[in-house]
């Protein structure tokens, strides 16, 4: 599978200003559509290295021999074919006709619902607190989630949905072909994605309220979300006008509180620290085990850092009496 990608509206939003690699490609835009200018950069500058690397790195095939068809759905943010084809002419990509996202379009097949379930199931995991509470304590996961919801941001986003697409199984990959291939209608593969199973996740987390009904319209609150539009002339100008403007933009404007929030002590995030440390140390599972080094590691930094603010001390400090007057 490509790497995925996400269009936001902000051209450096604050959450992922200081990471060099993600694992999507970004793109801005003023509605955080899909564009002809982000369609031929995906292409040109995304794509077609990262199919030619694939070919030769991976399947070991000579580069002059690299060849790949791309199936696109016919939208406006899309060009002409001749556009979106690499120089040697050997990759290059292919419209599906009109009006057919939901009787042949292979995403349209089980692999965008997959993904958008999946992606829920995992925003649900991350911001719902279901750790019950100990008898005679206040019940304080709403308190909780309401903070984790208030915290999750772009950065959240962003890589939860790469994890998404990485579990998204292979044979829904495959099974996605069936109807444009053999005609075959091939139902998704819903287990543990079901009303039912998110409603038994709000629940264990102390939402009881919630009914299967919500959890319904939840789901399928975004499902006529093309991710792009047909652009009026006024629309186009106020783009291009959006573009000009966002080079001083460099922070979503929603996230700019984030810096007045008081931020946890350098000495309580190594404690929790040591905690999970702790806790991977006594841990017999090796997917765990495997993450002791980079905990240690990023500790160690977080030490370094603790050290380099504090003021050093003489050893003889420590030595001194309590009372000065006491000889």
């Amino acid at each position: 599978m490509l790497k995925p990608v996400i269009v936001g509206k902000s051209k450096k939003p604050r959450a992922i200003k200081n990471l060099d690699t993600l694992p999507v490609h970004y793109y801005n835009s003023k509605n955080a559509w899909f564009t002809r200018d982000i369609t031929m950069d995906w292409f040109h500058k995304k794509t077609v290295p990262e199919i030619s690397r694939y070919q030769t790195e991976v399947l070991k095939i000579p580069d002059n021999k690299v060849k790949a068809q791309i199936l696109l759905g016919n939208c406006p943010a899309h060009l002409q074919v001749e556009q979106l084809t690499s120089d040697d002419k050997n990759i290059r990509c292919m419209f599906l006709p009109t009006n057919t996202t939901s009787l042949i379009q292979p995403m349209d097949q089980g692999v965008i619902y997959t993904a958008k379930r999946l992606y829920k199931k995992m925003l649900l995991h991350e911001i719902l607190e279901v750790e019950e509470t100990v008898a005679g304590e206040e019940d304080r996961r709403r308190q909780k989630t309401l903070q984790n919801l208030k915290d999750y941001n772009i950065r959240s986003m962003i890589f939860n949905f790469a994890s998404v697409v990485k579990d998204i199984k292979p044979s829904t990959l495959i099974n996605s072909w069936k109807k444009l291939l053999i005609n075959e209608e091939v139902e998704p593969d819903t287990a543990e994605l079901e009303t039912e199973d998110f409603l038994n996740t709000f629940h264990q987390g102390g939402e009881n309220l919630t009914t299967l009904e919500d959890i319904e319209l939840w789901l399928e609150a975004d499902e006529d979300d093309m991710g792009f539009r047909i652009l009026t002339e006024e629309v186009i100008v106020e783009s291009v006008i959006a573009a000009e403007n966002s080079e001083t933009d460099e922070y979503e404007q929603d996230e700019v509180d984030d810096s007045i929030k008081s931020k946890p002590k350098l000495g309580e995030i190594k404690d929790h620290l040591n905690i999970v440390l702790k806790y991977v140390e006594d841990n017999d599972d090796e997917k765990i085990s495997a993450y002791y080094e980079h905990l240690r590691h990023l500790r160690e930094l977080l030490i370094r850092e603790i050290n380099a603010k504090g003021k050093q001390q003489k050893i003889s400090s420590f030595f001194k009496p309590v009372n000065e007057s006491v000889p």
